[in-house]
């Protein structure tokens, strides 16, 4: 399965949250921060951060961490068990084609808690979640954005999967951090890269820091590219697919850092994602105008990059896997998958059991899968060969 972009493997909030939210003219909490600096361990997720969240006193539920929401996000159905009554609803747009229903609640009706860290949001809205166990492999309660930013300074250590939280006023200079200036646009963050497409000269852009997304970096500038370039469909979060174009990046420029032969999909959001920051040990310092970033241990770790040809889409509840695509001339074409087709199993598990992350990552690796299919030619179990990266 192709994990070229965020839209693909974790529903990306931004573009539904930035579009859909606006601020209630409330003031910035006030109460005293607990004794900072706090660590807060994160599960094994990829590069998706996950924070447990006490909502209203209850007990912890897993949040996604995502410096690209500029609102607070519940599950429909965790504000509905939290007896939440909203306030409005509309229609925005989210990681794919087509609105994406939300509702919107009262700041005095909801108060998070993070380690402590207590705070409320003018901007907290819900829509469907439902869909991240057999994407993430965890149910998820919410999404933790702009406003979680602004009560800490938030530096995620995804070598130690932790997370230390700051007082804002007192944040450390760390050795060898490299500052990154921030700009805010809707009270989101971005910071102006160098990019260099194939064929092309390298040009300044700027770029959202999306910590929600587990993309490497995204860009328009990715359409004037003179390497390869393929259509592919995109778009398995909030909203319908739609159709996208998938490349390399040749080189990535911040500061004295440079990332070289880099996944990208346009049009879209300009980005970068999860794929890039897990290399580094990343604070993200609102109060400051910045971001500090230090190299971690992953560095230099090449791109996974799917072997099969395949687009999956969760289906059923979670329990298939839909085939949204097939690339020609791939593995999976050879050995007869078709769009349409319903993945049930994967090497004798159940596609439920696995999940859409799981079957991605295994899907990167070289060797042999067995995958139960059913479709118009019949159920019937195929073998994939997965031998070497396609460019």
């Amino acid at each position: 399965m192709r994990t070229h972009s965020g839209l693909l493997v974790v529903m990306a909030v931004a573009a539904l949250v930035s579009r859909s939210a606006t601020a209630d003219p409330a003031p910035r909490d006030t109460a005293p921060l607990p004794r900072l600096p706090l660590l807060v361990p994160f599960p094994d997720c990829g590069s998706t951060v996950l924070m447990p969240v006490r909502v209203n006193g209850g007990e912890p539920r897993l949040f996604i961490l995502d410096s690209g929401a500029n609102s607070i996000v519940l599950d429909n159905a965790f504000a509905d068990e939290l007896g939440l009554r909203p306030t409005a609803s509309g229609e925005g747009k989210g990681a794919g084609a087509g609105p994406v229903a939300y509702r919107r609640y009262p700041r005095d009706s909801v108060e998070f808690d993070v380690a402590g860290v207590k705070f409320r949001s003018g901007r907290t809205i819900s829509f469907d979640l439902s869909n991240q166990p057999g994407i993430l492999g965890y149910r998820v309660g919410g999404v933790l954005g702009t406003d979680f930013f602004r009560r800490v300074a938030v530096e995620i250590d995804y070598d130690a999967r932790a997370v230390r939280l700051h007082d804002p006023a007192k944040v450390p200079a760390a050795v060898g951090a490299h500052v990154v200036p921030l700009r805010f646009a809707r009270d989101l963050p971005y910071f102006t890269a160098r990019l260099k497409v194939p064929g092309r000269p390298e040009r300044e852009r700027l770029l959202l820091v999306d910590s929600g997304s587990e993309d490497a970096v995204d860009d328009s500038l990715l359409l004037e590219s003179r390497g390869p370039l393929r259509r592919v469909l995109g778009g398995v979060g909030a909203g319908r697919t739609y159709e996208v174009v998938f490349g390399r990046v040749e080189r990535f420029t911040v500061g004295p850092f440079v990332l070289r032969d880099l996944p990208s999909v346009a049009p879209g959001v300009a980005l970068i994602g999860g794929e890039v920051l897990r290399r580094f040990r990343v604070t993200f310092d609102y109060a400051g105008g910045r971001m500090l970033l230090v190299a971690g241990r992953h560095f230099a770790d090449d791109v996974p990059e799917d072997l099969s040809g395949l687009t999956l889409r969760l289906a059923d509840g979670g329990t298939r896997l839909r085939v949204e695509d097939v690339t020609a001339g791939s593995a999976a074409a050879n050995a007869g998958i078709r769009a349409g087709d319903a993945v049930v199993s994967v090497d004798g598990a159940t596609a439920g059991e696995v999940g859409l992350r799981r079957t991605a990552a295994l899907l990167m690796v070289p060797g042999r899968l067995r995958l139960g299919i059913e479709g118009a030619a019949g159920a019937r179990e195929i073998e994939l060969s997965l031998t070497g990266a396609r460019r």
